[in-house]
């Protein structure tokens, strides 16, 4: 019989996992060591770290090791050596009980519970989602931990209703996918695994027309891909424009998916969202993605943003805004230099050079507020955020798509186009929104 873990203490958890750590532990060996993999690549369900990466976080095992060392969880004798390691060759079993046992010692309840409940074997959706090795494992972990946060009455209800449809869409995700490899294993004996036409034909691409909206045509690219019938020598430039834009479209489907969520959880606080209200992401990809645009995604942001000030009656220049910048001057500094010092970092963002880390943007904005005296919304932190990882991932696929099809080829023409199909998405969840 499972135990019921709502009825255990703490320590009586503690005590159970730890026995589990010890378990587990046994089959590690020196041919079979201990590798701490976070996800698997997957543009239905991508990981949880590929969304933390976007947004400027780090979930990593080094990540976990720094956290541990933050709460004072009596952190583990582990070298950097082995920390290294232990997403790569592997660690043994002595590092591996060193990390988890301290892991658990982290005071943070809510964040370990779902841990607790797999291992426990009371959470039969993230069984079934480990057994067929989906992401949707981290995902409704992830969603199990939150769903405690959002029902605890001194939670901020507000913010819980912004995330409500995305979390929705991802959990809905994660149970199509869980259902779907279930059905493969299944079928397993049926099909040639080898046969990587056949089981897109017969498998793979049906359920991506079913349950995304990637359009028939990148689909179809993709069945020449796997013929080896597109030679990218034998392409032309409107043909090559068109294979990164069928990329992309695959590629960040889930991303632009949980944008568009994200808008319609903002937009359901005032209005209802069938009635299609624009918000600020909207407001922000239509002016980047305008066929006369050359500023960054970021440039955007803060124009429309200084917009939607205005809009309230709170007047404010760029060199307002250069003041908000985060900036450590040095002993020698003196107020003008400073003063020139944080536009010039200004000015690096607009350029998307040496964008802000989570920890500065929140700093602006907090500085924002205060020069204002405008309370400014916690969630204006979440798109510019957004729109600095379109910054980053853009520059990484310049650098990748020029390498593959030349200089010649407008690359961010054709991230402005697939991007100028937000609408579509952000439309498509408002009419399937349901305010229960």
């Amino acid at each position: 019989m499972k135990e019921e873990s709502k009825n255990l203490s703490n320590d009586e958890f503690k005590a159970i996992i730890e026995e589990k750590i010890q378990e587990a532990s046994k089959s590690i060996t020196k041919e079979n060591p201990f590798k701490m993999t976070l996800g698997s690549k997957n543009y239905f369900l991508p990981p949880i770290e590929f969304m933390a990466q976007f947004f400027g976080l780090k979930l990593t095992h080094k990540s976990l090791y720094d956290l541990m060392k933050s709460k004072d969880a009596g952190l583990p004798n582990i070298s950097s050596s082995s920390l290294h390691e232990m997403p790569r060759k592997g660690v043994g079993k002595s590092v591996f009980k060193k990390f988890f046992n301290a892991l658990i010692n982290i005071n943070i309840p809510s964040v370990i519970r779902p841990f607790y409940d797999f291992l426990l074997g009371n959470k039969t959706e993230l069984e079934r989602a480990y057994k067929v090795n989906s992401n949707a494992h981290q995902w409704l972990a992830f969603f199990n931990t939150f769903d405690s946060i959002i029902k605890d009455p001194d939670s901020d209800q507000q913010q819980a209703q912004l995330f409500r449809y995305l979390i929705h869409f991802i959990t809905q995700r994660s149970y199509q996918e869980v259902e779907f490899f279930e059905s493969l294993k299944a079928k397993q004996n049926e099909f040639n695994l080898d046969d990587k036409m056949g089981m897109w034909e017969k498998e793979i691409s049906p359920f991506y027309s079913q349950n995304t909206q990637i359009s028939k045509e990148a689909l179809n690219w993709i069945s020449l891909l796997l013929l080896d019938e597109v030679k990218v020598e034998n392409l032309s430039n409107e043909q090559k424009s068109e294979c990164i834009y069928f990329a992309l479209e695959l590629e960040y489907d889930f991303l632009i998916n949980c944008f568009a969520c994200y808008e319609v959880g903002y937009v359901s606080l005032r209005y209802d969202p069938k009635e299609c209200k624009k918000w600020l992401i909207s407001e922000v990809l239509d002016k980047y993605t305008n066929q006369n645009n050359e500023a960054s995604c970021f440039r955007c942001f803060i124009d429309v943003l200084v917009e939607w000030l205005t809009l309230h009656g709170v007047s404010i220049s760029q060199n307002d805004l250069a003041s908000c910048v985060p900036y450590t001057p040095s002993e020698t500094m003196d107020e003008i230099d400073f003063k020139l010092a944080q536009h010039n970092k200004l000015y690096k963002w607009y350029r998307g050079v040496d964008l802000p880390s989570v920890q500065s943007l929140e700093s602006f904005f907090i500085n924002l507020s205060e020069l204002t005296s405008f309370s400014i919304d916690f969630s204006l932190a979440d798109v510019a955020q957004m729109t600095i990882g379109l910054d980053k991932a853009l520059e990484v696929k310049m650098e990748l798509f020029t390498r593959e099809f030349g200089s010649d080829i407008d690359v961010f023409g054709v991230w402005k186009q697939w991007l100028g199909t937000y609408p579509k998405y952000y439309n498509y969840h408002c009419n399937q929104f349901k305010n229960d």
